[in-house]
């Protein structure tokens, strides 16, 4: 497991969003005051250690972690010679969804694309997006 990094998206362990305040109040135990976002959209005031711990030693619940990082690539899917659904032949990854669609003069033999998911670089899931 990678150390917490608060300069980082954040969340708490039970997965709440949290925007970071500061990380150098003036207390030896807790110099990090963050806010975490409740439900309703009621923010909470929280001060955890160093290493984001709400108590030390221990796991606990409100526990600040690196949140997981989100990516999407996208790929044009278009008819292939056997009436059979395949990427390519002009394969592309896209980093913006709008932008799979860019430069497709023979929308006929397309028929949408497909958006791969992958968290913390690991792939998660696979969503397909019709034109």
């Amino acid at each position: 497991m990678t150390a917490f990094d608060p300069t980082k998206p954040v969340q708490t362990r039970s997965g709440l969003p949290v925007r970071i305040i500061c990380t150098d109040c003036n207390d030896d135990n807790f110099p990090i005051i963050a806010l975490v976002n409740q439900t309703y959209d009621r923010e909470t005031l929280l001060s955890v250690r160093a290493d984001g711990r709400f108590y030390e030693g221990l796991e606990h619940r409100s526990d600040l972690i690196n949140a997981p990082e989100v990516t999407k690539k996208y790929r044009r899917v278009y008819k292939g010679s056997s009436s059979a659904i395949m990427s390519g032949p002009y394969d592309c990854e896209q980093r913006c969804r709008s932008d799979a669609h860019v430069g497709l003069e023979d929308r006929r033999e397309y028929y949408g694309i497909l958006e791969e998911v992958y968290t913390d670089g690991e792939f998660t899931t696979i969503n397909f997006i019709p034109w």
